[in-house]
Parts: C-alpha cells; sequence; structure tokens
C-alpha cells in the first residue's frame, strides 16, 4: 500500500496541496490542538438545544485556536482560512487527519498503552 505524501483539496478556484507534516510541525499541530478544548470544557451535561444557542459564541471564542490548527498543518495563512466557506474547512481538515494518518497513529497508541496497562498492573 503507497503512502500519500499529499492530498490536493478544492478551495474557491484554486488547490490546495496538504502535505504530510514532517514531525516538528506535527508536534506544533498537536499543541495547537491542546488548546481546543478549553473552549468546550462548558459543555458537559448541555442538551444538544442549548449546544446549538450557544454555537455563535463558541466559534467565535474558539476561532483563533482553529485557524491556528489549520494554520500549522497547511500553507494557508490566517486571513485566507476566514475567507474559507465551512465546507472547505472540513476539506482541508479531513485531510491533513487522512495524509498524517492520525487515526491509525491514534489507535496504535492506544492498543500499546492497553497492552503495556495488561502487562504491567499498577500494584496497589
Amino acid at each position: 500500500m503507497a503512502n500519500k505524501m499529499s492530498i490536493t483539496v478544492e478551495l474557491q478556484g484554486r488547490t490546495l496541496e496538504v502535505k504530510k507534516l514532517p514531525l516538528k510541525k506535527y508536534a506544533e499541530l498537536l499543541k495547537q490542538l491542546k488548546k481546543l478544548p478549553q473552549h468546550l470544557s462548558n459543555l458537559e451535561g448541555v442538551s444538544n438545544e442549548e449546544i446549538f444557542s450557544m454555537l455563535p459564541e463558541i466559534i467565535a471564542d474558539a476561532l483563533p485556536d482553529f485557524i491556528g490548527v489549520i494554520e500549522v498543518a497547511t500553507e494557508l495563512k490566517a486571513d485566507e482560512i476566514e475567507e474559507l466557506g465551512m465546507d472547505e474547512v472540513v476539506d482541508v481538515i479531513l485531510a491533513v487527519f487522512e495524509v498524517n494518518k492520525y487515526a491509525k497513529i491514534y489507535n496504535k497508541l492506544k492498543k500499546t498503552m492497553a497492552q503495556a496497562k495488561e502487562e504491567n498492573p499498577q500494584k496497589k
């Protein structure tokens, strides 16, 4: 199976090549991603209807950090990201996750951690 080194995404009449991130950039991306949960921490136990009513505030609050994630993961600048449609943003994010094999890495690490825990249970 061939490893994809990039994925092309169509954005407002131009193409964006989303490339596999080198380790240093991947670490920067993870730092940016760590900032996002703080914007969602107050949603625990909140109904879907309440979340929808809070959505404009959530988006406005999280936008700079969200843009930062896309900026680190692509060659796009903040002002370009701000002009994208939501469908294009989703396409870019999916391409970043796919080309960097995020789900595969996560699942491997999760499996490895579970195996390590089984092999070395903590003593009480």
